[in-house]
């Protein structure tokens, strides 16, 4: 592993499998790094570390990932981010959103998230990083998100999840990602809260909210059902 790209922002150090599309994820990192900052209205942040795996098996004993790798995994540490990426199975720009996903958990806890090893909050942290890496831009498109609704959160089998089961990463009923009975999928959940807060609440109160660990604990208790209902609806009027 070595360095492949040195920018103001971030060191990206990866294998020689990865050269083709370094060009691509730098032009992609140089802007998304810029926008996160500039939603989380941050002037400067220190230089970040990517590391880029090609190796799953690798990767899943350094960092034993909670789902498997599938093609894709990603993990932060304090100023850094390890990614695993087989680009035979997912298109490279899953990748670029993927390393954006991280670094956006790194940037929200080492200057926005309240100080504490035990502040972070789940689903608020992987619903920012959802809507912040670009990874659902589609749903951006009414069409989109109408689908979106339809298939992944009302849809025949889909249930809303307690807000308990989003508090802890795992990979079963009850836990971040039902992969057992798919009757939920805590990342689309986690995005959408995300988006309906964001929709609805004023800038200074999301600014505000987001610093505050007892603040999004307070809002917990209907925050499933406000989403549920505010998107179901948003999606039949259009």
């Amino acid at each position: 592993m070595e360095l492949a790209a040195n920018k103001e922002l971030y060191q990206v150090y990866a294998s020689s499998y990865f050269d083709k599309i370094m060009p691509e994820l730098s032009v992609y990192l140089d802007k998304g790094i810029i926008e996160v900052c500039k939603f989380f209205e941050l002037e400067h942040i220190n230089k970040l570390k990517i590391y880029l795996y090609d190796n799953a098996a690798e990767y899943q004993r350094l960092f034993k990932a909670p789902y498997p790798p599938n093609g894709i995994a990603g993990c932060f540490g304090y100023e850094n981010v390890k990614v695993y990426a087989d680009l035979n199975k997912i298109d490279k720009y899953k990748l670029f959103t993927c390393i954006l996903h991280e670094l956006t958990h790194v940037i929200y806890r080492n200057y926005i998230q309240e100080e504490g090893i035990n502040n972070r909050i789940v689903w608020f942290d992987e619903g920012l990083a959802s809507l912040l890496s670009g990874e659902k831009n589609t749903l951006l498109d009414n069409d989109r998100l109408k689908e979106f609704i339809e298939n992944k959160i009302s849809g025949e089998n889909k249930e809303i999840p307690k807000i308990s089961y989003l508090h802890k990463h795992g990979a079963s009923y009850g836990e971040f990602v039902d992969t057992k009975t798919k009757k939920y999928n805590g990342y689309d959940w986690s995005y959408l809260m995300i988006r309906y807060l964001i929709e609805t609440l004023s800038k200074k109160e999301f600014n505000k909210l987001m610093r505050s660990k007892q603040s999004i604990l307070d809002i917990e208790g209907t925050i499933t059902n406000d989403t549920y209902n505010y998107f179901t609806k948003k999606v039949k009027t259009r």
